[in-house]
């Protein structure tokens, strides 16, 4: 098991690290991957301005749970989990959590800003 995180970890780090060097048409815009090793998180953010506009948002965000790659996050149109599995992570061990099943029932902060 230990094995296969580990090469979950190479395979995640490696997919978010060639996402980010795909440049942006605005010169003032640049991708930044934040590697989490021992808390097994790992995002591409886009951090920048646009004109007067601080941006920070985050692309990709993926965690290793459990022996399995969770897609957080994905704010791209490509098919993260068709890349992950094309270089070599079992589809089986890929969740991307957007059913009843994964998601929490509530959230103390989410349903306060909710009824804002």
């Amino acid at each position: 098991m230990a094995g296969t995180i580990e090469r979950y970890r190479q395979v995640v780090q490696q997919l978010l690290k060639e996402y980010a060097q795909i440049p942006y048409a605005h010169d003032c815009l640049t991708d930044e991957t934040i590697f989490d090793r021992q808390a097994d998180r790992y995002l591409l953010v886009t951090v920048g301005w646009q004109g007067r506009k601080r941006i920070h948002t985050t692309i990709l965000h993926l965690d290793i749970r459990e022996s399995q790659v969770w897609v957080q996050c994905n704010n791209t149109d490509q098919d993260i989990v068709a890349e992950l599995v094309d270089r070599g992570v079992a589809e089986e061990d890929i969740v991307v959590p957007t059913s009843a099943t994964t998601e929490p029932k509530s959230h103390p902060v989410a349903d306060a800003l909710a009824t804002v």
